[in-house]
C-alpha cells in the first residue's frame, strides 16, 4: 500500500465507514504499521465498528482489512490529533457512520445490544413472542418508547379508528393504493388525514402521541392488505395479531390452530426488535423536518419515505438471494430434515456473490461487527418454532446461506435477512418485509418526533463549499476615513 498522506481537507473524520470490503486488503500487522497502533488496537476497531474485517482465503484463522478503510482510519486518527482541523472536520465526518450528533434518551446500542430507555429489546422481543396469549408486546414497547415507561398490561386495538371513515372515502383509488406499496399508500392517506385532521399542527406531546396512534394503525391496516373498510381479521386485538391473520399461510406440517399463535408471537418479536435503531436514516429525517416546526404527519411521513431507500429496507436483493438459493434445494423432501444435499450448491452461490459484488446482501451490519443480535434471535425462535425435521425449504435455504457465508465471508445475518426469512417461511406477500419494517419503526419515529419537539430547536448542519471560487468577487470595503 503507498504510504498517501491522509487529506485532512477531504477524508479527515470522515467517520471510517467499515462496509467497505472491496479491493485490496492488508493483513492486520501491515494494518497495524500503518496506523502506529498495536495489532490488538486493529481488534478493537473492528469491534466498535470503525474497521471493517474479512476472511483471508489463505488462512481461514487469519482476518485481512481493506486498505481504503485503513486509509480513511489513519486521515480520522490524524484530525482528531491536529487541532487546527476543529469542529469543522468532526462536524463533517459525523453525518457519516460517526461520532453522535444528536442527544437522545430512546434508544442505546453498545456492546453489540439494543437497549431501548434502559431496558434490553432482545429480552423485550422473547417474551412478546413467547406470552401465553401472543401480540401486544410491540404496542407496550411502543407506550415505552413515547412516555418512558413499559406498562404492565395493554388493551390493544389496532383497528385504525378515527380514520376508518378516511379509508373508506377513498375506496374510488382502490386502483392507485393498491399499484402502490404499504408505505407509499400510507405516504398519500396520510396527507389526506393531515388535512382532514383540525388539530393536525398541533405540537404538544399529547396531539404528537394522537397523531402517532393514528399513523401506527393506518400503516398496519394497509400493510394488511384490506385498506378500504375493515382490516383483516376483526376489530381490535393486536397489530402482531392482524398482521398474522392476513398474512400466515402457515407450514404446512403445523397444526394450523398452532401455526397462528406461533406466527403471531414471531411477528409481535419482529415489531419489537425494529421499533428503533437509535439516530439512523429514518429517524434522522423525521428529526430534521420535525425541527422545522412541521407537523407530526409531515415529519413521520419523511421518516416512512426514506425507509423505502436501496440503502435501507427498501434493498430488496435480500429475498432475492434467499429465493435463489431455495431454488438450488429442489427438489425437496421437507421430511428429508438435515440430510438433504444443500450444503454444496449453496456454497458454490455464495462464493459466485462474492466474487461478483465483494459481499452477500442482507449479512453483516456495521454497528454490530460481531453480528446483528436482532437477527440472531429472530431466527433462534423461527428455528424453535418452525424447525427440526419437516422444516419448509424457506429455512433449510435460509440457515445453509446463513453457515456458508460466515464460513466463507466472515459475517453474520442482518435483521432484514431475518425479516425476510419470516415473511416468505408464513407465505406473506412480497412487500410484507418492507411493511412489517415500516410497521415496527414507525413507533420509533414518534419517539424521535416527541423528542425533537421537545428540544424547541432546528437542525441545520453547515455545508463545507467545494465548487468553483465566486466568479465576481466582492468589491473591498471602502476605507474609513481618519479625522
Amino acid at each position: 500500500m503507498s504510504k498517501r498522506s491522509p487529506d485532512p481537507q477531504n477524508s479527515a473524520m470522515q467517520a471510517p465507514r467499515p462496509d467497505d470490503l472491496s479491493g485490496e486488503t492488508l493483513s492486520a500487522a501491515h494494518a497495524a504499521r500503518e496506523l502506529g497502533v498495536a495489532r490488538q488496537t486493529i481488534y478493537a476497531y473492528v469491534s466498535r465498528g470503525l474497521l471493517a474485517s474479512v476472511a483471508d482465503p489463505q488462512n481461514p484463522r487469519a482476518r485481512r482489512y481493506p486498505a481504503e478503510g485503513v486509509r480513511r482510519l489513519a486521515a480520522f486518527r490524524a484530525a482528531r490529533r491536529d487541532p487546527a482541523l476543529g469542529a469543522r472536520a468532526a462536524a463533517r465526518g459525523a453525518l457519516a457512520w460517526g461520532e453522535p450528533v444528536l442527544e437522545s434518551a430512546i434508544t442505546r446500542i453498545a456492546d453489540g445490544r439494543l437497549y431501548y430507555r434502559g431496558h434490553d429489546a432482545a429480552a423485550l422481543a422473547e417474551a412478546a413472542a413467547t406470552r401465553r396469549t401472543p401480540g401486544g408486546g410491540f404496542e407496550r414497547v411502543a407506550e415505552l418508547l413515547w412516555r418512558g415507561v413499559l406498562p404492565g398490561s395493554l388493551a390493544t386495538d389496532a383497528a385504525p379508528g378515527r380514520l376508518r371513515p378516511l379509508l373508506a372515502s377513498l375506496a374510488p383509488t382502490r386502483e392507485l393504493l393498491d399499484a402502490a406499496t404499504p408505505v407509499q399508500a400510507a405516504r398519500i392517506v396520510m396527507s389526506y388525514a393531515e388535512a382532514s385532521d383540525p388539530g393536525a399542527g398541533e405540537l404538544d406531546p399529547a396531539a404528537v402521541v394522537r397523531v402517532g396512534r393514528d399513523v401506527l394503525a393506518l400503516v398496519s391496516t394497509l400493510a394488511c392488505g384490506a385498506p378500504y373498510d375493515a382490516a383483516a381479521g376483526p376489530a381490535g386485538g393486536s397489530i402482531a395479531a392482524r398482521l398474522a391473520n392476513a398474512w400466515a399461510a402457515g407450514p404446512q406440517s403445523l397444526d394450523e390452530a398452532v401455526d397462528l399463535r406461533a406466527v403471531t408471537g414471531l411477528i409481535d418479536a419482529a415489531l419489537v426488535l425494529l421499533a428503533d435503531h437509535e439516530l439512523n436514516v429514518t429517524a434522522f429525517a423525521t428529526r430534521v423536518v420535525a425541527s422545522a416546526g412541521a407537523s407530526p404527519y409531515a415529519a413521520l411521513a419523511a421518516g416512512l419515505a426514506s425507509l423505502e431507500g436501496t440503502r435501507h429496507a427498501g434493498d430488496n436483493r435480500f429475498e432475492i438471494v434467499l429465493r435463489e438459493a431455495e431454488s438450488l434445494l429442489e427438489p425437496w423432501t421437507p421430511s428429508g430434515g438435515d440430510d438433504q444435499p444443500a450444503a454444496e450448491p449453496i456454497r458454490a452461490y455464495v462464493a459466485r456473490l462474492i466474487r461478483q459484488r465483494g459481499k452477500v446482501p442482507g449479512f453483516r451490519h456495521p454497528l454490530y461487527p460481531d453480528g446483528d443480535p436482532r437477527a440472531a434471535l429472530l431466527l433462534r425462535l423461527i428455528r424453535e418454532r418452525f424447525g427440526g425435521p419437516g422444516r419448509s425449504r424457506t429455512l433449510a435455504a435460509a440457515d445453509a446461506l446463513a453457515a456458508a457465508v460466515e464460513e466463507m465471508e466472515g459475517t453474520r445475518p442482518s435483521v432484514d435477512f431475518a425479516l425476510v426469512t419470516l415473511c416468505r417461511l408464513i407465505g406473506a406477500p412480497p412487500a410484507a418485509p418492507l411493511a412489517l419494517f415500516a410497521v415496527g419503526r414507525t413507533a420509533g419515529l414518534v419517539a424521535h418526533a416527541l423528542e425533537q419537539y421537545r428540544t424547541e430547536r432546528s437542525l441545520r448542519p453547515r455545508a463545507r463549499y467545494v465548487g468553483v471560487p465566486p466568479l465576481d468577487p466582492a468589491p473591498p470595503a471602502p476605507e474609513k476615513r481618519r479625522g
